[in-house]
């Protein structure tokens, strides 16, 4: 240092813990040859702040005796990692699809500033139902450590499904900056289904009401599933009300889904499960992950009419699906319940189309009939095999006019000339079906009559029957996965691969995939995916999952999705594809499942000790260096070096 002169001395730091750190050189800590050491210390102080975070989380009353049951709430919760009050909050919310503000939004906020929803993410006002963005802006939080919370009610639009949701980084003007994106919060409606069964029925027979809540979360389960269902009157041809229809007696009623099951009188006084009664509710119930339950009850009615019945929104912690619907039918004319078994097939199989005729009269009738028309792309299978214990004839037409035997190919299928059948009885047919094309086929056959009785109404048709649906798929779609290398270190990227194979002669349309990872793995930072698959492929930063849809795939024709991903921690981590992770709109979900693995290497270890640890000047001691393997594979290529102090050497026979 030049006389009277001065020098400067940089190094570049890092604060990796939150405050005021003071750094102090003390006395004598500056030293010279001619100078002596310094006699003041000299302190300076780096203050160190972290940015604000944001978590995130959807929340959903399931007491079904609340005033608020069914209503979810998302809530966002902004912590100050700042060592002082922070200043300028902002954060942007954009919803998925089908997720929109509530009719009732009573939203909450104790952040300050100004929280707003938009419809098209451009014009903010009022927080307003049927919004699908929320945002923040120039909020506060006062003290260092402190935070805010803002609510809001939301609601699905479009049914059962996953909604999954992530918020911005909070930005804030004191610290300057923009913190990381929320965690990925998500919401999992049941899809709730309800059939009678047959849904048309003389007057004082029973009909089977079914409910069928599907869980199309292949993650995790749905829990505290709960809804109601009032039974309601019945509407007579001139559209005056009846009584309503009630459970059967003897009461009947099967369960898949657990819970309670109760029913009540009046809709306020819920007991067992009892005949004659007009409500029906199921609380505490559950569906495991990518499942379905069903519960069953046996109803009926002692009046001609239609009764159109809808239940309640059905609730589960995870989320609020939809309501569910159908009408029963109360006749005194004959009535024909269709049905498919089985009512799913691949393309090529056959189907057993049946068709039930019921006598609803009081009387004996004879000379039962029906036709059916089917629906394009659906004729009478190659062994046709047609039944009937009716005591009649089938016949079938490929034109709907020129009637005979019944033949492959036909699409027209009729019963005819019934013998006597008895009041309340049933007789039955059946035809085998197949498709010339994949698809859903929806088919309706004509009302029945009779010909001959005593007394009723000879030669009028009844209502046309239910509508049966047929759905026939393409061979599912089959996965396969690999890792780019078997082997690599913890916490290096290595690719993941997901390969879809079309095993049809025909397209796969709607093809999708949820990859879910296994604990400790997950995309890299910044994310890097590929796709040959069409359609969208997703995987977000630090996220455990790798999705696809609205891909296609060629006829016999394979594709490939991929992402970077990171094992942050030593071991075997396995992936698998479960079986229902992937689907297409023209196939069913995949029923082989898919794995592949790959080892996350920790560092080995070296320990180095001298034997003996005391030695007289100039004799040789031994220096050993003991290096461990933490690992369920070897490792290769080690190598280590060591620079020996000063004043020790390698012996003349190391």
């Amino acid at each position: 240092i030049p006389a009277s002169g001065s020098c400067v001395v940089t190094v570049s730091v890092i604060g990796t813990a939150v405050g005021t750190l003071n750094n102090t050189i003390a006395t004598g800590g500056v030293t010279s040859t001619n100078g002596g050491a310094n006699t003041s210390a000299a302190t300076a102080s780096l203050t160190v702040n972290r940015l604000l975070s944001i978590a995130k989380s959807f929340s959903v009353d399931t007491a079904i005796a609340s005033a608020t049951w069914g209503v979810t709430t998302m809530t966002l919760v902004i912590t100050n990692n700042h060592t002082a009050g922070a200043s300028g909050v902002a954060f942007n919310d954009s919803f998925p699809a089908n997720l929109q503000v509530a009719t009732t939004p009573t939203p909450t906020s104790n952040c300050g500033g100004s929280f707003q929803s938009s419809a098209d993410n451009v014009t903010f006002g009022t927080i307003t139902a049927g919004h699908r963005y929320v945002r923040l802006t120039g909020g506060a939080v006062a003290f260092a450590g402190g935070g805010c919370t803002l609510t809001v009610r939301v609601e699905t639009t479009g049914g059962g499904g996953i909604y999954s949701n992530q918020t911005t980084g909070v930005t804030s003007t004191t610290p300057s900056g923009t913190g990381a994106p929320s965690n990925i919060a998500r919401l999992t409606p049941p899809v709730l289904n309800k059939a009678f069964l047959p849904n048309t029925i003389g007057a004082g027979k029973v009909s089977t009401m079914t409910f069928t809540v599907l869980n199309v979360d292949p993650s995790r389960a749905l829990s505290n599933l709960s809804f109601t269902d009032a039974y309601p009157a019945g509407l007579d041809s001139s559209g005056g009300a009846t009584a309503k229809f009630t459970n059967a007696a003897p009461v009947s009623f099967t369960n898949t889904c657990g819970g309670t099951m109760q029913s009540s009188s009046d809709g306020t006084t819920w007991g067992a499960m009892t005949a004659a009664h007009t409500y029906f509710r199921i609380t505490g119930a559950s569906v495991a992950t990518g499942g379905s339950c069903t519960i069953a009850i046996a109803v009926t009615a002692t009046v001609e009419a239609s009764y159109p019945n809808i239940t309640s929104r059905v609730v589960t912690t995870e989320g609020v699906g939809a309501t569910a619907s159908d009408v029963l039918f109360v006749e005194v004319l004959p009535t024909v319940f269709k049905a498919f078994t089985p009512s799913t097939i691949v393309f090529g199989a056959a189907s057993t189309m049946s068709f039930v005729v019921t006598n609803n009269f009081n009387n004996t009738v004879s000379g039962l009939a029906f036709s059916d028309t089917f629906p394009p792309g659906m004729q009478i299978a190659a062994t046709p095999a047609a039944a009937n214990n009716c005591t009649a004839t089938n016949e079938s037409s490929n034109n709907g006019s020129t009637w005979g035997a019944v033949t492959a190919g036909h699409t027209y299928f009729r019963m005819r000339a019934s013998a006597n059948v008895t009041t309340l009885a049933t007789c039955t047919a059946t035809v085998r079906v197949t498709t010339s094309t994949e698809g859903t086929f929806d088919n309706q056959s004509s009302g029945a009559f009779y010909t001959a009785g005593v007394g009723g109404q000879p030669n009028v048709a009844g209502p046309a029957s239910n509508i049966a649906t047929l759905t026939v798929n393409l061979n599912p779609a089959t996965p396969a996965k690999s890792f780019a290398a078997s082997v690599v270190a913890a916490g290096s990227p290595v690719t993941l691969s997901v390969t879809i194979t079309n095993p049809n002669a025909r397209a796969l349309t709607g093809v999708g995939v949820i990859d879910t990872y296994p604990a400790n793995l997950v995309n890299a930072t910044p994310v890097a995916v590929s796709n040959t698959c069409g359609g969208a492929v997703s995987a977000v930063a630090g996220g455990s999952t790798l999705t696809l849809t609205g891909g296609s795939l060629a006829a016999s024709g394979n594709c490939v999705i991929t992402s970077r991903v990171i094992a942050s921690v030593s071991g075997i981590h396995v992936n698998v594809i479960t079986a229902g992770a992937l689907t297409a709109a023209n196939a069913g979900a995949n029923t082989v499942t898919a794995s592949a693995q790959v080892i996350a290497t920790a560092p080995a270890t070296i320990a180095k000790a001298f034997s003996p640890i005391s030695v007289q000047i100039n004799t040789v001691a031994s220096s050993g260096f003991t290096i461990t393997n933490p690992n369920v594979v070897a490792l290769s290529g080690v190598a280590f070096s060591d620079t020996l102090p000063a004043g020790l050497v390698l012996a003349a026979s190391p």
